[in-house]
């Protein structure tokens, strides 16, 4: 064996450590630019619909601007005392603004965001810098399990948040709860913001995901929150070793994650994706994904990959949660085949439920379970395997979420958290 490595060392270094791409790497990049395709297709409707929408504004408000400069040129001003006897319901101008103003009101009414809601915001003095990137990753937090999972959230949950914001600063307040669900396939999810744990501590958040509402899921994610704009040499690996050893954010198994903004806070980085100086997500033995960091902030410039990484954690639980899917042999004039005749799961580039005819069985050369995942909608694929060593679950989600160790910048080639055999 010694002597294979050593003569395919020689190999590499007289081809300048370049080796041909195979065939399955091949098909796994063109499965993977199918899936981008398909992904900007959809992206570039949303960007026609907005800007269709900004025309339709922008005429409106050059129509506001005429008027207003006309109604100046014939010197009338503006009261909030309605002229008696005047008759504008008969008017078409004032039909038509009468109507809009009823849109407006129904999509207060439908996102729970009205004139009271405003009006206490805008009561808010100015926050700390920590407590305002808080209050922004809660929000994204709920974006992406809204927008990107298809999660429906209780009714009143845009109350709560206000509320939060409104006593920002007071130190006895005490923390809510949060409810999302969906219903295919039956997931729920709660998100504690401010809980207090057994030791009195109280993380930023803690969000874990329920097979059912019955049925406690077999692990937690929570997602402790540490705001630093620039972090010293060692400071962040430390910060996460006393948030684990020292307050036991970790305590009853739970998963601890720092949610902060500065880009290429990991010094020793293990992972060789665009993300490795960025995030750690726990990818290496010992830790088996049970804590790390992620970057996550406002940045334009970095075209999404910064909420790509919290999408990507998130990913990364609700995964561990999703029970495996069920298998059986059929007859098929060809010979016999093994088909998926149930599944519970969903795709985590765009949140589209997978359909049993998205699911192919398999098996590895070791003999174990494996399932193929298509998404129907975005076209992005998923296999779930299991280590061949010591038999652990690993999800292989292409090169955008691929949270794991993996060999070079191969997205095939994952080495097992638990154990670190390399495929």
């Amino acid at each position: 064996m010694l002597e294979r490595r050593k003569a395919l060392r020689s190999q590499y270094e007289r081809n300048g450590w370049r080796r041909a791409v195979t065939t399955r790497e091949r098909a796994e990049y063109r499965s993977e630019a199918q899936s981008a395709l398909a992904r900007a297709a959809r992206f570039g409707e949303g960007a026609r619909t907005g800007a269709d929408f900004h025309a339709r504004l922008d005429a409106i408000k050059g129509d506001l601007g005429r008027q207003d400069v006309t109604w100046v040129r014939l010197k009338v001003g503006s009261t909030a005392v309605f002229p008696m006897g005047m008759r504008f319901a008969q008017n078409p101008i004032y039909a038509a603004a009468l109507a809009a103003f009823h849109r407006v009101s129904e999509l207060e009414r439908s996102t729970g965001i009205g004139g009271d809601a405003l009006d206490r915001l805008g009561l808010i003095n100015t926050l700390h810098a920590s407590a305002l990137y808080e209050r922004w990753c809660l929000i994204k937090i709920i974006a992406v399990l809204m927008q990107d999972f298809e999660f429906v959230a209780q009714p009143d949950w845009v109350e709560h948040v206000v509320a939060s914001a409104c006593r920002a600063g007071r130190p006895d307040v005490s923390g809510f709860s949060l409810r999302f669900r969906r219903r295919q396939p039956n997931v729920s999810a709660i998100l504690d913001v401010e809980p207090v744990l057994a030791n009195g501590r109280r993380p930023d958040f803690r969000l874990r995901f329920f097979v059912d509402e019955a049925t406690p899921a077999p692990s937690s994610e929570r997602t402790p929150i540490w705001e630093r704009s620039r972090w010293k040499k060692d400071e962040h690996a430390d910060m996460l070793r006393l948030l684990v050893e020292t307050k036991k954010y970790g305590q009853d198994g739970d998963w601890v994650f720092i949610l902060q903004p500065a880009r290429e806070a990991i010094d020793h980085s293990t992972s060789p994706l665009a993300w490795g100086r960025d995030c750690d997500y726990g990818q290496a033995s010992p830790v088996k994904h049970a804590r790390g960091s992620i970057q996550l902030a406002a940045d334009p410039l970095a075209n999404g990959a910064s909420l790509t990484n919290l999408r990507r954690l998130i990913a990364l639980e609700l995964q561990d949660v999703f029970p495996e899917p069920l298998a059986e042999e059929m007859n098929l004039p060809s010979g016999p085949v093994e088909v998926c005749t149930s599944t519970a799961s969903f795709c985590v580039s765009c949140g589209h439920v997978h359909e049993s005819s998205d699911v192919n069985p398999a098996k590895t050369e070791a003999g174990n379970r494996k399932w193929y995942f298509k998404c129907s909608e975005c076209g992005a694929g998923t296999m779930q395997t299991h280590c061949y060593s010591c038999g652990t679950t690993i999800h292989k989600n292409g090169l955008q979420m691929t949270y794991h160790l993996t060999v070079a910048d191969q997205i095939s080639n994952v080495v097992c958290q638990d154990c670190s055999s390399g495929f």
